[in-house]
Formats: structure tokens, sequence, C-alpha cells
């Protein structure tokens, strides 16, 4: 069944099916709306082709108050391929119970862990990822940018929820990795703009202020934000010394944390200008949580960035450590180099879900796409527009006091941080920080919390994570209601 109407009123090509699926003894009928919309400018003409996917129960009066999620990945540049296929939709690409790549060709499976059970979900690709494009006179970078992006996607929630009638329908946004800053951005352009008022945004392995993860000469902030993830990861791979291996990782996590505020940031904060006792004290406990030499700590000025501690940690073996996903390990076309070749986490999760996307699209929705669905789209990060211009606005672009001014004018939303131990891209202790930035106290620091599972960006691929994070999920919703 296609679903056409006005373009002059409300843009609106879609392809409609309707599935089945079983979850224990229950069996859900839903339906599937996949296509785009056709956003327009003040003079009604074009500027943007939005493509999605939704799922939504059988519908009925009652279904138009159901909780709808919006979700999205990061990038940018990145299509919603991986929150689609991996954590929250009907069908889900499954990796056994190891964490290695599986071997082609790939397949997909019902998913009884969806969270369609307790929301309708809609799946966005962004413009020039997936099949959205511009439309008419509009270039593509001028949809590329922290805000330009946040009214895109605004706008589009904005017309979906006209077209479907889901304005009384409680919403909530699910954004992954960028898509953390794109759900902050969003949620400030749909209360500010729309007058559309969120209940809760899920900010999974997010970036909401890029101090906390950018690696560059005199950020200490990221340094002290990475390192209990490179402890984790040194632990995962026995890189450390016997009477720290013994530990658990929870007491070698708790060490890393407290060392890294209490005495690794002060410590990088005085430069040249620590005492040379307390400098060798710190190197000293630098080495024993890292796995890394005193002389090579030494010789970095205790800091050491992403790239540099992937590379390092397992130099003897001859192997590198990956950035998405820590536990997994790469091999180098040069022993000797400075930086990885590539990243073995990403050999885990592009391949395995392209082909069953492309698969459903065809096979279970009946959408005879003939063109490339974009999945990653490097452009846009090299053109994307980070900053707008506003006084006191240099520097790293940071969210955190627009999340904060969403968190006390609306005060039944609620932000769950959702973040994977072996995350060195953007590392759990990042999260943390950014919220204990938030300066909430009372009722509006309750509503504000972080889980963190023992795996990477992606926590979902490993089984058991993605068990947990479903059941997790689904007592968020249920706080919500609260």
């Amino acid at each position: 069944m296609t679903e056409q109407n006005d373009k002059k009123l409300r843009p609106c090509e879609m392809v409609t099916t309707n599935h089945e699926m079983s979850v224990g003894d229950d069996n859900f009928r839903f339906k599937v709306r996949a296509g785009s919309l056709v956003l327009q400018d003040e003079k009604e003409e074009p500027t943007a082709e939005i493509f999605s996917i939704g799922y939504f129960l059988e519908e009925s009066k009652e279904n138009t108050k159901r909780p709808i999620t919006f979700a999205f990945n990061g990038g940018p540049g990145a299509s919603s391929i991986w929150v689609h296929l991996g954590a929250m939709g009907p069908w889900r690409v499954s990796f056994g119970e190891t964490i290695k790549q599986p071997a082609p060709p790939y397949t997909f499976d019902e998913n009884p862990n969806s969270w369609l059970t307790f929301t309708d979900l809609v799946f966005i690709d962004a413009p020039g990822t997936g099949f959205s494009r511009p439309l008419g006179d509009t270039e593509l970078k001028s949809h590329w940018g922290v805000w330009e992006d946040a009214k895109v996607f605004g706008e589009f929630i904005r017309l979906y929820c006209s077209t479907f009638d889901r304005w009384l329908s409680p919403k909530y946004l699910a954004g992954e990795s960028y898509g953390g800053m794109r759900s902050v951005a969003l949620c400030k352009e749909l209360q500010e703009v729309h007058g559309m008022e969120l209940s809760g945004l899920m900010l999974i392995s997010p970036v909401v202020d890029y101090q906390t993860m950018a690696n560059c000469p005199g950020n200490h902030i990221a340094s002290a934000c990475f390192l209990p993830s490179f402890a984790a990861t040194a632990h995962h791979h026995k890189c450390l010394a016997p009477d720290m291996q013994d530990k658990s990782l929870e007491d070698i996590l708790k060490e890393a944390e407290d060392f890294a505020i209490n005495e690794y940031l002060p410590a990088l904060a005085q430069g040249t200008a620590i005492d040379k006792d307390r400098s060798a004290a710190c190197i000293e406990k630098l080495a024993a949580l890292t796995g890394l030499s005193k002389e090579y700590l030494k010789a970095s000025h205790m800091s050491v960035d992403c790239a540099r501690f992937r590379k390092e940690l397992l130099r003897r073996q001859g192997l590198t450590v990956g950035r998405f996903d820590s536990r997994l390990t790469g091999n180098d076309y040069d022993g000797n180099s400075e930086r990885p070749d590539y990243d073995p986490a990403d050999c885990l999760t592009v391949g395995p879900y392209v082909a069953p996307f492309y698969d459903l699209l065809s096979n279970k929705f009946g959408l005879n796409e003939k063109r490339t669905y974009n999945v990653q789209n490097s452009a846009a990060w090299k053109e994307w527009q980070w900053r707008k211009k506003r006084k006191r606005d240099y520097g790293f672009v940071n969210l955190t006091p627009d999340l904060r001014s969403q968190m006390v004018t609306n005060e039944r939303l609620r932000v769950l941080f959702v973040s994977g131990l072996f995350d060195i891209a953007t590392p759990y202790f990042s999260a943390r920080y950014t919220m204990n930035s938030l300066r909430l106290d009372g009722e509006a620091k309750r509503r504000v919390s972080q889980l963190v599972y023992p795996g990477g960006h992606m926590m979902y691929t490993d089984q058991e994570n993605h068990e947990k994070l479903s059941a997790n999920i689904r007592d968020f919703y249920e706080r919500t209601k609260q």
C-alpha cells in the first residue's frame, strides 16, 4: 500500500507493509512505513527529501498516544543503520556470543528485545546519508552544521507528527555518538521553535562537550576522561603488572576514576611547574593503570592521545587495539608507526549490517529503490559547520549549557546517558564529566542518569548487553510516566 498526499500541503511518499513478531507468548502485529518526507521553505519550495523507516503497532485511536521515539546515529555523516539493525528494530543483525566478525553472507533475525514492544520507532537519515538528499536550489552543505542539522531534523519531526497524527504521543529522542549532540540541539529546536516538549532523551555513547574527548595539546580534561577506559582496556588485554591485573575490573575503574580527577588532571595542569617527585609518582601510577612504560609516559609528558595508546599498548605483540571497541585487535602494515592503520571495530559493524539492510528493504518492505543507500558520508565531517555566531562562543563545541536549559525549562524531561567501558572514541567518563557539569541539583539532578555496559561504542553488539539495554530502556520509559 502506498500513502500519497498533496505535496503542496503534506509532502509525503511512503510505502506501508504489515508484519508480525513473536515475543515469548505474545504476538505483535505492526506495520512499517518506509519512505521520504519532503521539507519546504517559507515559500513552499522543496529544500530536502528526508528518508525514514518507521515501526508502529496496529493503529487505533489509543495508539496515536503511544510513545514514539525518533532515532539516529551520528558521524556527522552516518546513516541510522546501526541503532536500527543493531539495537532497537524488530529485526537485528546478530553476532552470537562473540565479538568477532561473522562470516558472509550475513543474515538477520527477529529481535525479541526490540524497543517496539514499548514504543513506536522512527529511524531518520540526515541529509547526505541513506536516501536523504537536498532538493531544488538547496546545497547539501547548507544542511551540514550543528544548528542547521537540528533545524532539518526539527522540521522533519514536526511534519511527521502532523502528517501521521502523533502530536499527542509522548516523544523521545535516541541518538548515538554525534547523535548525542544532535539530540541536545534538536531538543532545543523542538521546544523553542515548534513548541514540542519531549519526555526523554537517550544519549548512546554520546558526545555533548567536545572538550571531554578532543585529544589535542593543552586539553587536559580529555586526557583525564580517557584514562579510566584506557585502564579497562589494559586490564582486558592483561597488560598490567601482576598486583594490578589480579584486581577486579570494578576496582581498577574506581582507582582510575579517582586518580584521573584528583591527581592526574591537577598534575597535567601544572605543566613544567610540577614538582619532580610528584611528577615521578604520577607517572608511576599512570603506568600501573595503563600498562604503558614509565619511559614512554615521561617522554609524552604524561599525556597520551587515543591513537597513540591504541598503537602502543600491544606494540610488542605486533597488534593494535580498536577505537570503537578496544577489546578488538588489529594488525598494521608497519609495527613502528605512530598511528593505527584502521579500526578493527569498523570491520565488525559495517559489512554485516549493509547486506541485511538491502535485503530488508526489498524483501520485507517491497521498496524497490535503485539509488545507493549512503551508509557513511565522510564529506559531512570535513564540511560540518561547528559554530554559530554568538558572543563568547569560541573553543570547543559544548552543548552542556543547552542541555541544562532544557532540563530546567521542561520539568518532566529525563535524560539517560548510555556508555560502553571499552569505547575509546567517546569514553564513558566523558559522559560522566558532562553530567557533573550540568550543575543540576535536587529533583532535576535525579532526572539524569547513566548506564555503563562492558562493551564498546555499540555495546549492543554483545548479546548480553543487548538484552540488558532493552530491559533498562523499558524501565527508563516507565520512569518518564511518573
